[in-house]
């Protein structure tokens, strides 16, 4: 076991391209000496900037647009943190390429914390892959057996598939922990705070089937809670482009800028589909993906696997088949 607890001069830099660290970082900030945070989109600073109301002393910093000013900028980054001692932390789900071919460049001292797996998406040939500057640069540095390529379900972001390509093994600088490990630390940090409030939260977002399914299919669970006395929460997709944009009379629209990751914590049932922000929940979580049927049987597959292999032992999400499955679990809430 590492031992992070190390002398003030030991600080560390994270890297971040989704909201998902969010809790980690935000349990761990001071164990691990986190000074910065790097992130990756404008949409992620807002999301990132609540971390400093519990730590101040944290910088969220956005990274330059363009990808030549942004390797120049992580180069540099990189660069001073390995030459002043500063450690690295990146979060494997971000798969931002370039940032990986600088760490096997540079190797300043780190750590991969793997939150997710890439269970849900396609693994693909090199060849397959969309052309653009990054794989015109794995070519011409003759490493592309050192990535692997993947593509997602044509329906989640807008009928376009998304590309996305992971780095196999990170350089020995790197020290990369158990997907256990951070998936334990991330839930640990979610306790529910009060007993019995018939608050029910609902996590949404673009999925692996039209929208229209989706929001037809939550508008009539939120009339079901509501009819049995619970109060309504809605928490839409931090990214824009991933968004349901669901409205419901009674509902409390939360701010979908802010991680579900660093939401206080009121909620009785917290219901989803494919959401990996269901996890934190544990048994209080609830998924629709076995209950809309419009979803490919092979995606449906790779979401419940991958919640399977990132749930901690004791404490499962539920798959529900109906609406009266949804109606007995509020009425046996305890």
């Amino acid at each position: 076991m590492i031992n992070f607890k190390r002398p003030a001069e030991n600080r560390s830099i994270c890297f971040v391209a989704s909201t998902l660290p969010a809790r980690f970082i935000s349990s761990r900030a001071r164990e691990f000496g986190i000074v910065k945070i790097v992130v990756m989109s404008s949409n992620l600073e807002i999301s990132y900037t609540s971390i400093k109301l519990k730590h101040s002393n944290i910088k969220i910093v956005l990274a330059p647009s363009g990808l030549l000013t942004q390797c120049i900028n992580f180069f540099f980054t990189l660069l001073v943190a390995r030459l002043r001692g500063f450690r690295i932390i990146v979060f494997h789900e971000c798969c931002v390429t370039h940032l990986d071919l600088l760490l096997m460049l540079v190797r300043p001292r780190g750590n991969y914390f793997p939150l997710s797996t890439m269970l849900e998406w396609e693994e693909i040939s090199f060849s397959q892959f969309k052309k653009n500057k990054i794989t015109s640069l794995i070519k011409f540095l003759n490493l592309a057996n050192k990535f692997t390529y993947y593509r997602t379900p044509d329906v989640v972001n807008n009928n376009k598939s998304e590309y996305a390509i992971s780095i196999k093994k990170y350089p020995k600088s790197i020290i990369a922990m158990d997907l256990s490990f951070t998936r334990d630390i991330a839930s640990m940090a979610v306790r529910k705070k009060n007993i019995n409030t018939k608050n029910i939260l609902f996590i949404t977002g673009k999925s692996y089937v039209q929208d229209n399914i989706q929001i037809m299919l939550y508008l009539e669970l939120m009339d079901i809670a509501r009819s049995l006395g619970y109060t309504l929460s809605l928490k839409d997709h931090p990214n824009p482009s991933y968004r349901l944009n669901i409205h419901h009379e009674y509902a409390l629209i939360l701010n979908p800028f802010i991680p579900v990751e660093l939401l206080d914590d009121d909620f009785d049932i917290v219901v989803g589909v494919s959401s990996i922000a269901l996890l934190a929940y544990g048994d209080r979580a609830v998924s629709l993906v076995k209950m809309i049927p419009e979803i490919a049987a092979t995606d449906r597959e790779a979401c419940i696997g991958s919640f399977e292999i990132l749930s901690t032992s004791d404490s499962k999400m539920r798959f529900i088949l109906s609406a009266n499955d949804f109606i007995n679990i509020l009425n046996n809430v305890s």
